[in-house]
């Protein structure tokens, strides 16, 4: 299979945080992104070897891969596999960590940026902005992305060379 067809977001979490990541994924398929969910995708799972499925999908069938971090996601072996899949198979953009609780992950370089939150919209609106960015740019004016979805927030992309502004904060990006 070609890298980077079948999904814009593959999402990896902990079970324990799963109210909040779910949250996420229905924004995220709002805003029109294709996701890999994994209890939403049970017709892709079933009667797979589950390492062999999540390494494929982690490592080359989604443009991104979105870490959600917690202390449940540190503790937990499958988590972890997928964290380090996407860490040895991911460049730049393409890897989307969030810490949910501020516990980090210590086998992501401290070079890299983080988000920091427990906003399920706010994490999706950066999520979408992140993603959605290197399509829209091209777009015409009368073409542009249905945010819809998103309630309190303004998320405004115009000209050649986009803007964004994001009413009631993306403001948590911290360095380690």
């Amino acid at each position: 299979m070609t890298p980077y067809t079948s999904y814009d977001i593959a999402l990896s979490y902990a079970s324990d945080d799963k109210e909040i990541v779910d949250s996420v994924y229905h924004y995220l398929r709002g805003s029109g992104l294709t996701v890999f969910y994994a209890p939403e995708c049970q017709n892709v799972l079933v009667g797979e070897h589950q390492e062999e499925i999540f390494y494929r999908i982690f490592a080359s069938e989604a443009r991104h891969a979105v870490l959600f971090v917690s202390r449940h996601y540190i503790s937990k072996p499958v988590p972890m596999k997928e964290a380090r899949i996407c860490i040895a198979n991911r460049q730049g953009a393409q890897l989307i960590p969030v810490y949910l609780d501020g516990t980090p992950l210590v086998e992501l370089d401290p070079s890299i940026n983080y988000y920091r939150s427990q906003n399920a919209e706010n994490i999706a609106a950066m999520i979408i902005s992140r993603v959605k960015i290197p399509q829209t740019a091209k777009l015409e004016e009368s073409k542009q992305p249905n945010y819809s979805g998103f309630s309190n927030k303004s998320i405004n992309i115009t000209g050649s060379n986009p803007t964004i502004e994001v009413a009631d904060t993306i403001t948590h990006i911290h360095n380690r």
